[in-house]
């Protein structure tokens, strides 16, 4: 399903070339950071994350280590991209897969992205999606 356009969510691309970081949020030195993202007080960037030019986290949202956001998306309070997998499989591989999360998508309050359960895989959000508050993608 496609997100509306909502336009109050969506910034221009490029309209600061640098990244706006609140003081207390933690941003692990090997996240990469696009052009005009603005990171909220008290959120987190995991190590190798790569964040798209123009997104923006709010206060107190999550982004693990390994996970790819595309341009313009937006991630709400509360909300954890990319923690690990629900369901617990034997894996000799300690780390599973990754999370996509593609351009201009929203998510809103309280929504988790789980990583996949196997190694190499990804769970995947397509562009211009829109996913409510409290909603799960596994």
């Amino acid at each position: 399903m496609r997100a509306p356009n909502f336009a109050r969510f969506r910034r221009e691309v490029g309209h600061n070339p640098h990244p706006m970081i609140h003081p207390t949020a933690i941003v692990h030195k090997d996240a990469q950071l696009g052009a005009g993202v603005e990171i909220g007080a008290y959120s987190i960037v995991g190590a190798k994350a790569k964040i798209g030019d123009g997104c923006r986290l709010q206060p107190h949202s999550i982004v693990h280590a390994e996970v790819e956001l595309g341009e313009g998306v937006l991630v709400d309070s509360f909300a954890v991209v990319g923690g690990e997998a629900q369901m617990r499989v034997p894996d000799p591989n300690p780390t599973s897969g990754r999370v996509v999360v593609g351009a201009r998508t929203i998510l809103r309050e309280g929504v988790t992205i789980h990583r996949p359960t196997k190694h190499s895989t990804v769970t995947e959000v397509g562009p211009d999606c829109f996913l409510d508050r409290k909603s799960t993608r596994l």
